[in-house]
């Protein structure tokens, strides 16, 4: 008799964990290092420049999250010439997730 409630306690607990990877995650956050690599056709030579970029994401439901991404990198002696050279970026707007596996998301950026 112990035995078959002890069955059954197991298969309850692995059956909650279960549907509790189910659940999509309301909140997403991502930090990461950016490299740049700028190949002028001007006057200004090439240059690699090193930065990061941060993430967040808010999941409304299992199908559409919305992103804010922002970025920047940053080379402060351009061939010499000591040039001072930051670049930054923003990006917003609605992200439409593909979530077929568990750990791993595709994703399609919409354009508005």
């Amino acid at each position: 008799m112990s035995k078959k409630i002890t069955l059954i306690g197991v298969v309850l607990l692995f059956a909650f964990t279960a549907a509790a990877q189910d659940t999509t995650p309301q909140m997403e956050t991502f930090l990461g290092y950016k490299y740049t690599r700028a190949n002028s056709a001007t006057n200004v030579p090439e240059f690699s420049a090193n930065g990061g970029s941060g993430q967040f994401v808010y999941d409304f439901n299992k199908w559409i999250s919305a992103v804010a991404d922002v970025g920047a990198v940053h080379n402060g002696n351009i061939h010499n010439i000591h040039l001072d050279t930051t670049i930054a970026n923003l990006l917003v707007g609605p992200r439409l997730p593909v979530r077929l596996w568990s750990r791993v998301t595709p994703y399609f950026p919409s354009f508005l």
